[in-house]
């Protein structure tokens, strides 16, 4: 075998090691990271937008950093926190820089506080039925989960259509 040859068989066996210790590391990390308390909020069981609240808790010695939410049921979804404004009025911010979770803390994300919406939902809910959302991390990249629904207010109409 040539000298070309046993660089490339090197240069190979390199990249594998590396890809391999990448997704050891990366897993390790969504390991480290854990949801609980989870429930999406609908106002209605027609709701065409949402909110996912839940608690996240960093286990390891790695900050990270929520930036993103992708769900196949709703058109849009974005990180959302609570802004008291001057004159005294709540109002909804996009978090453009996601939601930063250092190493051995948690965070709670609830109503009045950090927060997810989901906008343009593509069908109806029920009481207890789930939700699926993929959450992603900066670090630990995705992690998916099926919340509870609840819906806050039964209406009539709701009532009749279950």
């Amino acid at each position: 075998m040539g000298i070309f040859s046993r660089i490339i068989m090197l240069r190979a066996k390199f990249m594998a090691a590396f890809v391999v210790s990448t997704l050891s590391f990366t897993q390790a990390i969504a390991e480290e990271i854990v949801i609980s308390d989870g429930t999406a909020l609908l106002a209605t069981k027609f709701a065409k937008s949402g909110a996912v609240y839940f608690e996240m808790q960093n286990l390891g010695g790695v900050g990270d950093r929520l930036i993103g939410v992708e769900s196949e049921i709703a058109q849009k979804t974005e990180l959302h926190s609570h802004e008291i404004g001057a004159d005294g009025v709540a109002r909804m911010e996009r978090l453009e820089d996601g939601i930063s979770l250092p190493p051995g803390q948690s965070r709670i994300l609830e109503q009045g506080g950090d927060h997810i919406m989901l906008m343009g939902l593509t069908r109806a809910f029920s009481q207890g039925d789930h939700l699926e959302i993929s959450l992603i991390f900066e670090n630990a990249g995705e992690i998916s989960l099926a919340l509870p629904v609840r819906i806050a207010r039964r209406t009539a109409r709701s009532e009749r259509s279950e």
